[in-house]
């Protein structure tokens, strides 16, 4: 059985890929998965933000949740999105995959959004899940969607608590970021949650990031992560610079439209997403165009 330890360097927020009607288009969904592993990505995060979980059915999650781990193979790491706003539906998520527990690896289980809780009850939330979940728990910082933050005082807390191995840090605030990896447990793992944030996180401690772009550049996010641990800074230096304009690119709209209409421009997916969430505008896909010519996009 598998451990949180496993998870190390750059893993892939995957896109959930539909087609002109809207339906899950789940063959290209397996083309996503084998691509990535082709790539050398270390993991893979299947049901995260930028799957728009939140427009998908349970059924569809399942489905998705089944076709990356028969396409996967056990080759890498899964980490799964499992987090809402309401305990009980949580706990039922993590019900929901139960068929599939000896092929995860993880949950990452995002702050309850919309509620603004406390950071005493974000902990007692997390400290509960902890104890229920089949899996070990990742938390997931990210207070621009879900209107609250995840405390570096909270995180500490929680970083000793057993079945928590880390935390997706979407914050922004690297000074929040730094107090954590200071202090946190050697048990315990710090991974981005912005691509931009990669080389100052890594260089501070973090195990890795999360990522959106590599999506669309899989191949080229390894080689970053790579150079950075093996502390070539000159070489991932080049490669960031080469790729901070598609790091901006991916949030001049809500993610994830932006990195959709990208990988279409590309001939990966088709643009579509569910309502509330609409294709890119113009301006937008003029911005992304002119990113996306001078990447190297195998």
């Amino acid at each position: 059985m598998s451990t949180g330890s496993i998870f190390h360097g750059c893993g892939t927020a995957l896109v959930t890929p539909f087609a002109k009607d809207l339906k899950v288009d789940y063959d290209c969904f397996r083309r996503l998965v084998a691509r990535q592993i082709a790539s050398n990505i270390d993991f893979l995060l299947v049901l995260g933000s930028t799957a728009e979980t939140s427009s998908l059915t349970n059924a569809e999650c399942l489905e998705l949740l089944k076709i990356a781990v028969d396409e996967n193979k056990g080759r890498v790491p899964i980490l799964v999105g499992a987090g809402t706003n309401n305990l009980d539906l949580t706990l039922a998520r993590f019900e929901l995959f139960n068929e599939l527990n000896r092929h995860i690896d993880g949950f990452l289980v995002v702050t309850p959004y919309y509620n603004k809780p406390t950071q005493d009850g974000l902990f007692t939330y997390y400290q509960l899940l902890a104890k229920k979940a089949p899996r070990p728990i990742m938390l997931y910082n990210v207070p621009g969607r879900t209107g609250v933050n995840l405390q570096a005082e909270t995180v500490l807390k929680l970083s000793s608590v057993p079945n928590i191995i880390g935390i997706k840090e979407a914050s922004g605030n690297y000074a929040q970021c730094a107090r954590i990896l200071n202090q946190m447990p050697s048990t315990f793992k710090l991974f981005a949650g912005d691509d931009n944030m990669v080389l100052a996180l890594m260089a501070t401690g973090a195990a890795g990031l999360i990522s959106i772009a590599s999506n669309l550049v899989p191949k080229p996010m390894a080689h970053l992560k790579n150079f950075i641990e093996q502390n070539n800074w000159e070489q991932a230096r080049t490669v960031y610079r080469q790729l901070e304009p598609l790091f901006t690119g991916c949030f001049l709209e809500s993610n994830p439209i932006p990195i959709k209409w990208a990988m279409s421009h590309a001939k990966l997916i088709k643009p579509w997403l569910r309502l509330p969430l609409m294709v890119a505008s113009d301006h937008t896909q003029k911005a992304l165009a002119k990113i996306v010519h001078n990447l190297d996009i195998e």
